[in-house]
């Protein structure tokens, strides 16, 4: 999955959502499509100075699609929607702190 993932320009979380929606995309009645999954992710707000031993982290919802119709176009959205959430504004005002 991580040779996919840096094949596509992504991270293996991308890839890990790209499988997951994969499986969104299985025939079903319009009715009953699902087109975006709305997921909650750890996202590191750790700066490079920092000094702690711990991580900090904080947790960001957001949503994916699943209508792209190849693997590697799907890692390419996810990414760009998840490093769009990584640059939010807000990202740091939800921070929770965790040590290893």
């Amino acid at each position: 999955m991580l040779d996919a993932a840096h094949a596509a320009g992504a991270k293996h979380n991308d890839a890990f959502l790209s499988a997951v929606t994969a499986g969104l995309r299985l025939p079903r009645t319009e009715r009953h499509a699902v087109h975006e999954l709305r997921v909650t992710m750890p996202v590191s707000i750790r700066k490079q100075t920092t000094r702690s031993a711990g991580n900090r982290i904080t947790l960001m919802r957001f949503k994916v699609g699943s209508t792209s119709p190849t693997r590697a176009e799907r890692m390419a959205e996810i990414h760009r929607r998840c490093e769009s959430v990584k640059t939010d504004r807000s990202l740091p005002y939800g921070t929770r702190s965790r040590a290893h």
